[in-house]
Order: C-alpha cells, then structure tokens, then sequence
C-alpha cells in the first residue's frame, strides 16, 4: 500500500514498485483512508508519507501497530 497525499508523488513509488515487478499495489490520499482500506486489502507492507493531512504517517503507523498488537 501507498499511502501519500501527493498524487504525483504516489504515481513515482508505485511506477518504482512496478519495476521490482510488484503489482498489487493499493494507492491512498490519506491516512484516513489507509485505515479503511487496510482492513480489505490486508498489504505486506505500508509505505507512506510522514506529512499527510489530516492524519499523518506517524499517526497512521502508530494506529497500524496499536491494532496489529491486538
């Protein structure tokens, strides 16, 4: 998962992610939305932008572990 509030930003880790031949790749806008769709798409790993508005990757990360550890 890409998590980023910037969309071009977005398109150049997942355009990087494609050449390692990675594809099942789910771009988000926001932490927010991070959450939600996690839950569906279940991703090995998370990749995000540390400054989002208005959840930041900090926030977001700490909320992935605080409910992982659960």
């Amino acid at each position: 998962m890409v998590a980023d509030d910037n969309c071009h930003m977005r398109t150049l880790v997942c355009s990087i992610l494609h050449a390692f031949k990675i594809t099942n790749i789910k771009e988000v806008g926001d932490g927010e939305g991070a959450l939600t769709e996690i839950n569906a798409f279940e991703p090995d790993i998370v990749i995000t932008d540390w400054q989002m508005e208005p959840m930041d990757g900090m926030t977001l990360v700490k909320t992935i572990r605080y409910f992982s550890d659960r």
